[in-house]
């Protein structure tokens, strides 16, 4: 497997994607440890959903590790194959989050605006 940056992002997906698409066995098991990447944005999502794709059309068993708890949250909000052995990632506990910061946002700015 090739050494993952800190933050994958749309700055370098590209390369990334074709690293980690070039490492995949043909037939088997892969097992994609994130440990050492701190960051990823939907651009990193998309490496990912890519791989789980081109994993899935190998017939190779996909595993992720590793996972810091920012990289899990991002995850968190698109959905993943489950027979890829994705972690179990609960997106509603994020958006319910987001979605409490929100309204907590729009009724701080409505108390200082009106």
């Amino acid at each position: 497997m090739p050494d993952l940056p800190p933050h994958i992002d749309r700055h370098n997906a590209r390369e990334v994607s074709a690293a980690l698409i070039a490492s995949l066995p043909s037939t088997g098991s892969f097992e994609l440890d994130l440990s050492h990447v701190e960051r990823i944005d939907s651009s990193g999502v998309a490496v990912l959903a890519g791989l789980a794709r081109e994993a899935s059309r190998r017939s190779v068993r996909l595993g992720v590790t590793g996972l810091k708890p920012e990289v899990r949250e991002t995850l968190a909000l698109f959905p993943f194959p489950a027979d890829h052995d994705a972690p179990a990632l609960r997106a509603a506990g994020l958006l319910e989050r987001i979605g409490q910061r929100t309204i907590e946002i729009r009724e701080i700015t409505l108390h200082y605006v009106v």
